[in-house]
């Protein structure tokens, strides 16, 4: 952040050398974020007669393919020249995933979590928030938590499970706009799922949102999108966002099924969460499902009103394989927890 900061600073101040020297030192720091900030900062310098190819060769060393899809997003927000980026690509994604063992920052990425109507789904969607923010440090106040949106949502004395719907969808429509509000247009975007889904839409109270709605606000974002879609027909999300226009050059799904599959929530994500957790990208695993929990969903009265809520858990017996689904460019980094002694081959 001070280097990203800097670099404005120095730009609009148009101290060129100054600003070589920044991006030099840039290059020296231990995250990838800062590194390709001092490709920029050397190429603005070039701009105005100062050398700084070699600034964006030195630099090149340091990436590997790990973060090929994040120096394409800086390129976005920051455009190069076509001789710096020639510098750069001379020496970078060689090596290996992480020569350097660089790590990456997430202060300015954003997330989104949408859990399900069932009590399994909110167990395990506010286990994957304590994933992204005291794991991986995003800051809290960049996540998006829809069931903290729904509460304080209660149905009158004489509503039903329908006036419970018709309150929560809009709400549940509204997500993805408000997260690319909130984000701003190059922030970088994971977006979990963790619920029903059933033809291209997430299913809740036995109503239908269509993937391909709800993703219309996403093509107000141009940073990268890692999408987990913890649900039955799970791969239908990654075709959803693709059809809406989503560049799939910045886009990775983790599904867990393929389209026509059933899909079961907590062990999928918590696979997805172990992977990350260990320092290495996530591969998919089928995994044979011989029971399923349930949670009965029913209108609770407290206080002369009626609320929605879990009235019971039962306990059903299944028989089907889940095979998770791994779609688009490789986006592991936005996930990835980044351990001391990390190199990757």
């Amino acid at each position: 952040m001070v280097y990203r900061a800097r670099l404005e600073e120095l730009s609009q101040s148009g101290d060129w050398k100054s600003l070589l020297a920044l991006g030099e030192e840039a290059i020296h720091s231990d995250t990838v974020n800062d590194v390709l900030i001092g490709v920029v900062a050397a190429d603005r310098a070039g701009r105005h007669g100062i050398d700084g190819l070699e600034v964006a060769y030195d630099a090149g060393k340091l990436v590997g393919s790990l973060f090929r899809f994040e120096a394409s997003r800086v390129w976005r927000e920051y455009p190069i020249q076509p001789q710096t980026l020639a510098a750069f690509e001379a020496q970078a994604y060689r090596g290996g995933s992480n020569p350097t063992s660089l790590k990456y920052r997430r202060d300015r990425d954003h997330a989104l979590i949408i859990q399900g109507d069932e009590s399994r789904y909110l167990q395990t969607g506010e286990e994957f928030k304590g994933f992204l923010v005291e794991e991986l440090g995003f800051n809290p106040e960049n996540v998006i938590d829809f069931f903290s949106l729904t509460q304080g949502i209660n149905v009158g004395s004489h509503g039903t499970m329908e006036d419970a719907r018709d309150a929560v969808l809009p709400i549940l429509r509204a997500t993805a706009s408000n997260l690319v509000q909130k984000a701003g247009r190059h922030s970088n975007l994971v977006l979990y799922h963790n619920g029903h889904g059933v033809d291209g839409s997430f299913y809740f109270i036995d109503a239908k949102v269509p993937y391909r709605d709800w993703a219309k606000p996403l093509l107000g974002n141009v940073g990268n999108i890692l999408v987990v879609n913890d649900a039955s027909e799970a791969s239908s999300m990654h075709k959803a966002l693709v059809d809406t226009g989503v560049s799939q050059t910045r886009l990775m799904t983790l599904s867990a099924c393929p389209i026509g599959q059933e899909g079961y929530g907590n062990i999928f994500s918590r696979a997805v969460m172990e992977a990350y957790r260990n320092g290495r990208p996530y591969a998919p695993e089928p995994k044979h499902i011989t029971e399923i929990p349930c949670s009965l969903i029913g209108g609770i009265v407290e206080g002369g009103e009626i609320k929605v809520g879990i009235v019971g858990e039962v306990t059903a017996k299944a028989d089907f394989t889940m095979s998770p689904v791994k779609s688009g460019v490789d986006l592991d980094y936005m996930l990835m927890k980044f351990l001391d002694t990390q190199t990757l081959a």
